[in-house]
């Protein structure tokens, strides 16, 4: 992957190229202008200058991103290429201005055309330069995701088609078609204008921190929600630097997971977001406990009396397992299980662990577990409480109104009788 510099690098050589290209063509519509007579010619020399001096903020934008981060500017100075953008965008404005008030002057004092093949060559050398310009510009500022770039390769494909417009009037002109420069010419300043102004949306957008991308939100949150142990993605906000791209976002991930692990799930996030997307220069991940709106609750218990049945010390060797299911502090619906594995030899807790998770439990409330049981559950972000009564329905009550321990281990090692 390209490093910034090298990317910033990259669009300053072509800003800079672009310039010198523009120059030579404004020098030479100028000339055959003065030479010609033509109003046309002259208007889109005014339009070529004004492109040199936008191209000329480009390469001074990318030239300023390049400065390293500082103390007073601790994300860097990308949006001085959007700044370059806006003030680009403004000239590309003026020179519609000035084509415009050209080509209406004109219409009310047409002059005799002198030196037609002049004035009739240059439009076609200036379509094509325009056009290499355009296409080399355009794709280098795709490949570096350059606005300005992109801005000017949209403008340089208006210099195109206007060269070639301007071409077809000076040859009408020539054959006596009365008027026809000054219509063309104030056609083409509206071209012009309409770019100018989408450019500077896009540039003021930038500046005041849109979002401009949703389709690089959508494969950003996609790909985060790919990621293991994350459950939910919220408040994912990107903003656009320049070339590049700062952003943050909140991840909801099992409330069971410690900080260490949570900062691992953010940094293998991080990792991957920018393999991905080189665009994005940095993502603030804020790591937030999870949970679901709708819960399914497993606890030990003894005979079958529905939610008033007794809760049972043993977690592996209980003979039924209650399931209810709860919503927004309200019970949903409960179903009692008989436990299949209570007669196990061995690691009766763990056979109930995987009957649970076959279940899509997401709590366990019990009074003992043992040390295999509870990490098999935990391994699989199932949060585990303490209750201290016996009535099933009560603990389910002090669960939901968050008066039950977290237990963070086990409370008896495997090597002790088996619970």
């Amino acid at each position: 992957m390209p490093k910034k510099e090298e990317i910033l690098k990259k669009g300053q050589r072509t800003a800079m190229l672009a310039t010198w290209a523009t120059i030579f063509l404004a020098i030479a519509k100028a000339v055959a202008g003065i030479l010609s007579g033509s109003i046309l010619l002259l208007a889109d020399a005014v339009h070529s200058a004004v492109d040199t001096m936008a191209i000329f903020f480009s390469w001074f934008g990318l030239k300023i991103s390049q400065k390293k981060y500082s103390d007073k500017f601790p994300y860097g100075y990308f949006k001085a290429e959007n700044f370059a953008a806006l003030i680009a965008s403004l000239f590309i404005l003026y020179a519609a201005y000035e084509i415009f008030f050209a080509s209406y002057d004109k219409l009310f004092s047409p002059a005799e055309l002198s030196a037609p093949m002049i004035a009739l060559a240059v439009p076609l050398v200036s379509a094509l330069v325009s056009y290499f310009i355009a296409v080399y510009e355009d794709k280098v500022g795709k490949e570096i995701k350059s606005q300005s770039l992109i801005a000017n390769a949209q403008e340089s494909k208006i210099d195109t088609i206007s060269s070639l417009i301007i071409f077809g009037g000076i040859l009408l002109s020539y054959f006596n078609i009365g008027y026809v420069e000054s219509v063309i010419g104030m056609i083409l300043a509206f071209m012009v204008a309409k770019i100018g102004f989408q450019n500077a949306r896009i540039a003021v957008y930038s500046l005041m921190d849109a979002s401009l991308d949703k389709d690089l939100e959508q494969n950003v949150k996609k790909l985060i929600l790919n990621t293991k142990n994350v459950k939910k993605v919220s408040r994912l906000k990107l903003r656009q630097s320049g070339l590049f791209i700062f952003g943050e976002v909140a991840i909801k991930i099992a409330g069971n997971i410690n900080v260490k692990r949570a900062h691992e799930i953010a940094r293998e996030i991080e990792e991957k977001i920018k393999s991905k997307f080189s665009e994005i220069e940095s993502l603030a991940i804020h790591a937030e406990p999870y949970r679901a709106e709708v819960l399914k609750i497993l606890i030990p218990i003894d005979d079958d009396n529905g939610l008033d049945s007794k809760i049972i010390e043993h977690f592996g060797r209980a003979k039924n397992f209650l399931l209810v299911t709860v919503k927004n502090k309200k019970i949903l619906s409960f179903k009692v299980k008989n436990n299949i594995h209570i007669n196990e030899k061995v690691r009766a807790g763990l056979a109930v662990a995987k009957n649970g998770l076959d279940e899509n439990i997401d709590i366990v409330l019990t009074k003992e577990i043992g040390e295999i049981s509870f990490y098999a559950l935990r391994d699989n972000l199932i949060d585990i409480y303490a209750v201290q009564g016996n009535n099933a329905k009560k603990e389910i009550n002090n669960f939901l109104e968050n008066k039950l321990k977290r237990l963070d281990k086990p409370t008896h090692l495997s090597n002790k009788p088996s619970k």
